[in-house]
């Protein structure tokens, strides 16, 4: 998941994104969730184009009539990550970072113990 202010530019089809709208303070006025990006339409004069953005909400399309306005953009967001993707994700995170640990035979040598003081490893020992 992206934090990033995105502008239209920068939008990507089959992304999920929220419209973030700013103030001259740049501070947040309001964020609109506006779903999955189905398509971008350009039309009008090559010199002055108009966008029309398809998105897809909750099963129905809508368009969204974008302007080059500065004062809001896009955050990109994965709807499909609920809590279970995100613990799995951790956990091999974890895991890697346990091998890394155990596999480390600098770090486990007696004269280099000082400096991994702090990380207890007891709970990753293979039995």
């Amino acid at each position: 998941m992206s934090n990033n202010l995105v502008h239209l530019s920068n939008l990507n089809v089959k992304k999920y994104y929220n419209l973030v709208s700013v103030d001259h303070n740049k501070k947040i006025k309001y964020i609109c969730e506006m779903g999955k990006l189905l398509d971008i339409q350009l039309y009008g004069r090559n010199y002055d184009p108009d966008v029309d953005l398809l998105f897809q909400k909750n099963g129905e399309n809508f368009r969204f009539q974008a302007d080059f306005n500065p004062s809001y953009g896009f955050i990109e967001y994965n709807i499909e990550e609920t809590e279970d993707v995100v613990r799995e994700r951790v956990q091999c995170r974890t895991h890697i970072l346990k091998n890394e640990i155990l596999g480390n035979d600098w770090a486990l040598r007696p004269e280099n113990v000082v400096a991994t003081q702090g990380i207890d490893i007891s709970m990753y020992i293979q039995e």
